[in-house]
Order: structure tokens, then sequence, then C-alpha cells
């Protein structure tokens, strides 16, 4: 769970403390209204996402790169550089 609905929890390595990575979270709607996006504008952007995500955009940077990377892999996008994803 992440702000109060089901979503995909992942970690990421915390230096710091090694035995204790960090957890991210991306929830149900905020992959939705990102796949919306991606399939209405063309491309999903990094500024798009900051204005219209930002709780999701507060825990850091990598929830952006996550959801990218995840439509990629599902080949619905491709990356085209720092903080934009193109439709396929």
């Amino acid at each position: 769970m992440r702000r109060g609905e089901y979503a995909l929890i992942y970690t990421i390595p915390n230096h710091s403390s090694p035995l204790k990575p960090y957890q991210k979270g991306i929830t149900v709607t905020e992959l939705e209204n990102s796949y919306e996006r991606l399939i209405n504008a063309g491309k999903l952007t990094r500024p798009w996402f900051k204005r219209n995500l930002p709780e999701c955009d507060k825990e850091g940077p990598c929830n952006f790169t996550t959801v990218g990377g995840l439509f990629v892999l599902l080949g619905k996008a491709r990356y085209e550089g720092r903080g934009l994803y193109q439709c396929t």
C-alpha cells in the first residue's frame, strides 16, 4: 500500500545502511494516469510527472524512471533521453 491504495513497491540500495534498502512505491492510479498520458500525448515527461503526480514524485526521481522503464519493458514506450519516454 502507498498513499492509501494498492501500489507497486520496489527497493533501491541504501549505501549508508546496506541491510535496510529504501522502499519506493507507485500507486495503481499513478500508473494508470502515467499510461493515459503516454498514450494520449504520445510521450511521458518528467515535468508532467512532477506537476501531475507530486506525491509520487516526492519519493524521488526514481519513481519516474521506474514508471517509464516499466512501459519500455511492456513494449509501450521507448526511452528518448533524460526525462522523456516516447510512445511506441
